[in-house]
C-alpha cells in the first residue's frame, strides 16, 4: 500500500501555497514558542511540495498529511536528523482544497495546514 501511495504522489502542479498556524491542535498537546519542533517553511515546485521543519536532537518523526475531511492521505515515518530537515512529496493525489500536516516528535504533535489549488 505504501508502494502505491508513493506511486501515486507523482503528477499534479501546485500554486498559491502557504503554511499557517492551524488554530486547533488535533491532540490535547498545546503548541507554544518553546516546542521543540519548528516548521520553517513550505516550499513547492510544479509537481512537488516541500516541507522545511528543525529539530534539537535526532529522533523519529511521524508524517502525516490530510485533506479537510480529516482523511489520511500521506503517511511515513523516518529518523529526523539533528537541526534542518525536509520532507518532500508530490501533488498528484491533491485536488483543490484545504490540506494539514502534522509531525509527531517525541509524543509532541506540531500541525499546520495550506491551500492548494492544481494548474493545468
Amino acid at each position: 500500500m505504501r508502494i502505491l501511495l508513493t506511486i501515486l504522489f507523482i503528477g499534479f502542479s501546485i500554486c498559491a501555497t502557504s503554511a499557517q498556524q492551524d488554530s486547533i491542535p488535533k491532540t490535547g498537546n498545546k503548541k507554544n514558542a518553546n516546542d521543540p519542533l519548528v516548521f520553517r517553511s513550505i516550499k513547492n515546485t510544479p509537481d512537488l511540495i516541500f516541507i522545511e521543519y528543525t529539530l534539537p536532537f535526532e529522533g523519529i518523526v511521524e508524517f502525516e498529511l490530510r485533506n479537510e475531511e480529516e482523511e489520511v492521505i500521506w503517511k511515513s515515518q523516518f529518523v529526523g536528523k539533528t537541526g534542518d530537515n525536509q520532507i518532500k512529496f508530490s501533488t498528484k493525489p491533491l485536488t483543490t482544497g484545504k490540506y494539514y500536516y502534522s509531525l509527531y516528535y517525541k509524543g509532541r504533535e506540531t500541525r499546520k495546514y495550506f491551500d492548494y489549488r492544481p494548474t493545468n
